[in-house]
């Protein structure tokens, strides 16, 4: 629990930020180091804070002061520009705790990014006809599309039909990255000046942008791509994923982490113990061995060949302790 001591320290430190002057700020810590702290004016809104920490009582004459933040004059906050705030800082003179990531770039970039992701998917509102464009002209992303046709789309609607319980329903996801590793200090200032303001403009900015647009058309299209797929797959009997979608949701309601197998391969019926959960994703046309417990394996390889597998059709029965989780369907 804090202090008194430490209650007007953290108080004082408040009052110091808040104050035209004095510019320096210096406190003493109970363990004899000295803190002192340097406020510099970047503009109407912002002071940069500067740091030395003496273990001489004192501060140093010609010792190094760090930077140690971005002081609002706003909201009375500090943020920071490079990384998380210095321990000295956020642990002795704040009341956040160290690291004090919430305020630091990267999380405030973060938190931008998504806010300009909803603002832009909110004004697009999953309809296609709020574009400028109804179709691509760019050859890159012609390429990309074609490419994605050709082997993207039915991997993807495989991997929708496997992982929902209903039906594939296209949703567009904004890809804004707000300026990656090169958002600037001046970016991320008008951020904590104005969120609001910055993020309607940076979404304004990101749909005036016409290759913007025809990346946002070529999502649209690739969603009418993964949904042929997904209806061609959905009537297509023969297609692995069927069977496969029945052992996941069987597994799903089981934490089992061996259970008991029994497939029916090459005209043999064979039991064998093996690990849970390569059973509860996709195995694409077989399940390894190598899941199989020691004995089982080698009885396995006995029986079948050392190089073989089993496929998720062979699989006749997955019991855990006495309760079957799937049973194959009597043909």
């Amino acid at each position: 629990m804090m202090n008194t001591t430490d209650m007007e320290i953290k108080e004082r430190f408040t009052t110091w930020l808040g104050s035209p002057i004095p510019a320096i700020f210096q406190h003493g810590k109970p363990n004899g180091n000295f803190i002192t702290i340097v406020r510099v004016k970047k503009d109407a809104d912002f002071d940069y804070l500067y740091m030395q920490l003496s273990y001489h009582g004192a501060i140093e004459l010609g010792g190094t002061f760090k930077y140690a933040g971005i002081y609002c004059k706003c909201d009375g906050l500090i943020y920071d520009e490079q990384h998380e705030l210095c321990y000295e800082l956020c642990s002795d003179l704040t009341s956040k705790p160290w690291p004090d990531v919430e305020r630091a770039k990267g999380t405030l970039q973060r938190k931008m990014m998504s806010e300009v992701r909803q603002t832009v998917e909110n004004i697009i509102d999953n309809d296609r006809s709020n574009l400028r464009v109804s179709e691509i002209s760019d050859a890159s992303t012609l390429r990309s599309m074609e490419h994605f046709q050709k082997y993207g789309a039915a991997k993807k609607a495989r991997e929708e039909y496997l992982c929902a319980d209903t039906g594939y329903a296209f949703v567009y996801k904004c890809s804004y990255i707000g300026g990656g590793c090169m958002w600037s200090e001046d970016a991320m200032l008008g951020y904590i000046r104005d969120p609001a303001s910055h993020v309607a403009a940076q979404a304004v900015a990101y749909l005036d942008d016409s290759v913007n647009q025809e990346n946002i058309l070529s999502k649209f299209l690739e969603g009418d791509l993964i949904a042929a797929a997904y209806a061609s797959l959905v009537v297509n009997g023969d297609n692995n994923a069927h069977t496969i979608k029945k052992i996941m949701k069987a597994m799903k309601g089981s934490d089992a982490k061996m259970v008991r197998v029994t497939v029916y391969k090459n005209g043999i019926e064979f039991t064998f113990k093996t690990e849970a959960d390569q059973l509860r994703s996709d195995c694409g046309t077989h399940y390894s061995i190598w899941n199989i417990a020691g004995a089982d394996r080698r009885a396995f390889e006995k029986l079948f060949g050392r190089h073989e597998s089993f496929a998720p059709e062979e699989i006749i029965r997955i019991e855990y302790g006495r309760k079957a989780l799937y049973e194959r369907e009597q043909v």
